[in-house]
Protein backbone atom coordinates (compact mmCIF):
# COMPACT_ATOMS: atom_id res chain seq x y z
CA UNK A 1 0.00 0.00 0.00
CA UNK A 2 1.35 3.39 -0.97
CA UNK A 3 1.48 6.23 1.49
CA UNK A 4 0.74 9.83 0.62
CA UNK A 5 4.44 10.60 1.09
CA UNK A 6 5.55 7.88 -1.33
CA UNK A 7 3.01 9.10 -3.90
CA UNK A 8 4.34 12.65 -3.55
CA UNK A 9 7.90 11.39 -3.93
CA UNK A 10 7.02 9.43 -7.08
CA UNK A 11 5.33 12.49 -8.58
CA UNK A 12 8.36 14.66 -7.75
CA UNK A 13 10.64 12.06 -9.34
CA UNK A 14 8.55 12.14 -12.52
CA UNK A 15 8.91 15.95 -12.58
CA UNK A 16 12.67 16.00 -11.93
CA UNK A 17 15.25 15.80 -14.68
CA UNK A 18 17.68 12.90 -14.32
CA UNK A 19 21.44 13.46 -14.38
CA UNK A 20 23.98 11.68 -16.60
CA UNK A 21 24.12 8.72 -14.19
CA UNK A 22 20.35 8.21 -14.29
CA UNK A 23 19.83 9.66 -10.81
CA UNK A 24 18.72 13.06 -9.58
CA UNK A 25 20.46 16.15 -8.30
CA UNK A 26 19.07 15.96 -4.77
CA UNK A 27 18.35 19.68 -4.46
CA UNK A 28 16.25 19.53 -7.65
CA UNK A 29 14.25 16.60 -6.28
CA UNK A 30 13.75 18.42 -2.96
CA UNK A 31 12.62 21.57 -4.78
CA UNK A 32 10.05 19.67 -6.84
CA UNK A 33 8.83 17.70 -3.81
CA UNK A 34 8.52 20.90 -1.77
CA UNK A 35 6.27 22.41 -4.46
CA UNK A 36 3.83 19.49 -4.04
CA UNK A 37 3.52 19.71 -0.25
CA UNK A 38 0.72 21.54 1.54
CA UNK A 39 1.16 22.15 5.25
CA UNK A 40 -1.49 21.46 7.87
CA UNK A 41 -0.23 23.70 10.70
CA UNK A 42 -1.90 21.72 13.50
CA UNK A 43 -0.65 18.38 12.20
CA UNK A 44 2.83 19.82 11.63
CA UNK A 45 2.97 21.22 15.18
CA UNK A 46 1.96 17.78 16.52
CA UNK A 47 4.58 16.07 14.36
CA UNK A 48 7.26 18.54 15.45
CA UNK A 49 6.39 18.12 19.15
CA UNK A 50 6.54 14.33 18.79
CA UNK A 51 9.82 14.60 16.89
CA UNK A 52 11.38 16.71 19.67
CA UNK A 53 10.33 14.14 22.27
CA UNK A 54 11.53 11.26 20.08
CA UNK A 55 14.89 13.02 19.71
CA UNK A 56 15.04 13.37 23.50
CA UNK A 57 14.96 9.57 23.81
CA UNK A 58 18.03 9.03 21.63
CA UNK A 59 21.41 8.35 23.24
CA UNK A 60 23.59 11.43 22.93
CA UNK A 61 20.59 13.78 22.81
CA UNK A 62 21.34 15.48 26.11
CA UNK A 63 24.18 17.74 27.17
CA UNK A 64 27.27 15.83 28.18
CA UNK A 65 28.12 16.17 31.83
CA UNK A 66 31.15 15.32 33.87
CA UNK A 67 29.44 12.10 35.00
CA UNK A 68 30.09 8.69 33.48
CA UNK A 69 28.77 5.21 34.05
CA UNK A 70 31.46 2.63 34.74
CA UNK A 71 29.75 -0.73 34.43
CA UNK A 72 31.86 -3.89 34.78
CA UNK A 73 32.92 -5.19 31.37
CA UNK A 74 32.01 -2.00 29.50
CA UNK A 75 33.93 1.09 28.47
CA UNK A 76 32.88 4.13 30.52
CA UNK A 77 30.12 6.17 28.89
CA UNK A 78 28.36 9.43 29.65
CA UNK A 79 25.41 9.25 32.00
CA UNK A 80 22.48 11.08 30.47
CA UNK A 81 20.28 11.68 33.51
CA UNK A 82 17.75 13.79 31.59
CA UNK A 83 17.45 11.54 28.50
CA UNK A 84 13.86 10.36 28.15
CA UNK A 85 12.87 6.69 28.32
CA UNK A 86 9.51 5.16 27.33
CA UNK A 87 7.90 2.30 29.24
CA UNK A 88 6.04 0.92 26.20
CA UNK A 89 2.65 1.81 27.70
CA UNK A 90 2.46 5.48 26.73
CA UNK A 91 4.52 6.83 29.61
CA UNK A 92 7.87 8.61 29.45
CA UNK A 93 10.36 9.61 32.14
CA UNK A 94 13.87 10.97 32.58
CA UNK A 95 16.49 8.22 32.84
CA UNK A 96 17.50 9.41 36.31
CA UNK A 97 13.97 8.65 37.55
CA UNK A 98 13.43 5.43 35.59
CA UNK A 99 12.14 2.28 37.27
CA UNK A 100 12.85 -1.29 36.13
CA UNK A 101 9.77 -1.22 33.85
CA UNK A 102 11.26 1.66 31.86
CA UNK A 103 14.72 0.11 31.65
CA UNK A 104 13.27 -3.27 30.61
CA UNK A 105 11.22 -1.60 27.86
CA UNK A 106 14.33 0.29 26.74
CA UNK A 107 16.30 -2.97 26.62
CA UNK A 108 13.56 -4.66 24.59
CA UNK A 109 13.57 -1.80 22.04
CA UNK A 110 17.37 -1.81 21.81
CA UNK A 111 17.41 -5.59 21.30
CA UNK A 112 14.74 -5.38 18.59
CA UNK A 113 16.62 -2.56 16.89
CA UNK A 114 19.89 -4.50 17.03
CA UNK A 115 18.20 -7.49 15.38
CA UNK A 116 16.69 -5.30 12.64
CA UNK A 117 19.96 -3.48 11.94
CA UNK A 118 21.92 -6.73 11.89
CA UNK A 119 19.42 -8.30 9.48
CA UNK A 120 19.56 -5.21 7.23
CA UNK A 121 23.37 -5.24 7.20
CA UNK A 122 23.39 -8.95 6.31
CA UNK A 123 20.99 -8.25 3.41
CA UNK A 124 23.16 -5.40 2.16
CA UNK A 125 26.30 -7.57 2.43
CA UNK A 126 24.67 -10.41 0.45
CA UNK A 127 23.17 -8.02 -2.15
CA UNK A 128 26.48 -6.25 -2.67
CA UNK A 129 28.55 -9.44 -2.84
CA UNK A 130 26.21 -11.10 -5.36
CA UNK A 131 25.82 -7.92 -7.41
CA UNK A 132 29.56 -7.23 -7.65
CA UNK A 133 30.22 -10.86 -8.60
CA UNK A 134 27.53 -10.66 -11.33
CA UNK A 135 28.68 -7.26 -12.59
CA UNK A 136 32.32 -8.39 -12.75
CA UNK A 137 31.43 -11.57 -14.63
CA UNK A 138 29.29 -9.59 -17.09
CA UNK A 139 32.16 -7.17 -17.78
CA UNK A 140 34.56 -10.10 -18.32
CA UNK A 141 32.13 -11.34 -20.97
CA UNK A 142 32.41 -7.95 -22.69
CA UNK A 143 29.19 -6.38 -21.49
CA UNK A 144 29.43 -2.63 -20.94
CA UNK A 145 25.81 -1.49 -20.60
CA UNK A 146 22.79 -2.29 -18.46
CA UNK A 147 24.86 -3.31 -15.46
CA UNK A 148 22.85 -1.52 -12.76
CA UNK A 149 21.58 -3.26 -9.65
CA UNK A 150 18.05 -3.43 -11.13
CA UNK A 151 19.42 -5.26 -14.19
CA UNK A 152 21.17 -7.71 -11.89
CA UNK A 153 18.15 -8.59 -9.73
CA UNK A 154 15.91 -9.07 -12.76
CA UNK A 155 18.40 -11.07 -14.85
CA UNK A 156 19.63 -13.22 -11.97
CA UNK A 157 16.05 -14.17 -11.14
CA UNK A 158 16.08 -12.63 -7.66
CA UNK A 159 13.17 -10.25 -8.24
CA UNK A 160 9.87 -11.90 -7.41
CA UNK A 161 6.53 -10.39 -8.40
CA UNK A 162 4.06 -10.86 -5.57
CA UNK A 163 0.55 -12.02 -6.29
CA UNK A 164 -2.40 -10.42 -4.46
CA UNK A 165 -2.66 -13.44 -2.10
CA UNK A 166 0.94 -12.96 -0.89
Amino acid sequence: MKTKDSELLEKAQRQTRRNEHGGFVEIDLITNLKSLITIDVEAEAWRKAKSIIDQGTKPGSTEETDRQLRMPGLEPYFYEASRLIRDGNGNIIEQDKATPAYKLAELARATKHLHEVTEWAMRKRKETKEYIHWETSQRKKGRTANLAFGDFVREAGFLEVLTPSQ
